[in-house]
């Protein structure tokens, strides 16, 4: 391998250690940190290891670890943040659009019906399980259209599986509401018909594993 080619790594590890940490600071985005962190610690590792540009090579190794660190740090503090726990007829507000003043979603749990039993006849819960009803509202507060995420629920922290035989059912996934209008969401699942604690999870953001939580029983 010639000595320009092997500066060339000192010098592609320098260049994305700088990209990543501007990445860094920017939730969502700052994803990519993590490649491009991974990629520049590759390449200064290898520049080092052929003894080629060992300065510019040292200075990539650390910008890549930072901004590994500060993308991982902003990351689970937005994660933290949004993972916070709610009782029942809680109002939710999230600033999730840019440029706003105001709080872009807003969720409402509405209601449960913990033993709904207005289900299609010939479709029946498995031996054991009941089927609930869950309705939550959501407001979009920003000047630009919202698409919903997903919506999952557990019953003793087993996961639920939703329940499509029923006659007004209005999964939220997906849904794109407008600025200025809202979206009732009706979603059914089936649980265990002893189950103690129940609780709904909308994920705020899939990409950083951020939630919501309402514990609904």
């Amino acid at each position: 391998m010639d000595e320009k080619r092997k500066s060339g790594f000192g010098t592609a590890s320098l260049v994305l250690g700088i990209i990543g940490i501007v990445f860094s600071f920017i939730p969502i985005v700052n994803f990519l940190s993590y490649i491009l962190a991974t990629l520049g610690f590759i390449f200064a590792v290898i520049c080092l290891f052929k003894k080629a540009s060992k300065g510019i090579a040292i200075a990539g190794l650390i910008l890549a670890i930072l901004s590994f660190i500060i993308a991982n740090n902003i990351n689970t503090k937005t994660s933290e943040v949004l993972k916070d726990t709610f009782e029942n007829g809680s109002i939710v507000e999230l600033n999730i659009g840019e440029n706003t003043t105001v709080d872009d979603l807003k969720i409402t749990y509405v209601s449960l019906d913990d033993n709904y039993t207005d289900y299609s006849k010939y479709i029946h819960p498995t031996a054991g399980n009941k089927v609930i009803r869950i309705e939550m509202k959501f407001e979009n507060n920003s000047s630009k259209d919202i698409i919903l995420n997903s919506v999952s629920c557990y019953a003793d922290n087993q996961k639920c599986e939703t329940t499509y035989f029923v006659n007004d059912f209005n999964l939220p996934t997906l849904e794109k509401i407008s600025s200025g209008n809202s979206f009732t969401g009706i979603i059914y699942y089936e649980v265990p018909e002893n189950s103690e604690k129940i609780k709904v999870e909308y994920d705020t953001d899939t990409l950083n594993d951020s939630k919501v939580i309402f514990n609904v029983k």
